[in-house]
């Protein structure tokens, strides 16, 4: 069974705390903004936050 955290929040504006978890899922859902301009950008982005992820073997 996977152990991570989860974020929370105890009230306060920007006050974020973790709480430990089991049973985590590890898939990850990415929302990347489009740029008509540059759109090789966005994927620059996904690429630049995949590789560690991958590297971790999650």
């Amino acid at each position: 069974m996977a152990q991570g955290f989860r974020a929370g929040m105890d009230g306060g504006l920007g006050a974020l705390e973790l709480n430990a978890v089991r049973g985590i899922d590890f898939r990850i859902g990415l929302g990347v903004a489009w740029n008509k301009e540059d759109p090789t950008a966005s994927r620059d982005d996904i690429v630049d936050i995949a590789r560690p992820l991958a590297r971790s073997g999650r």
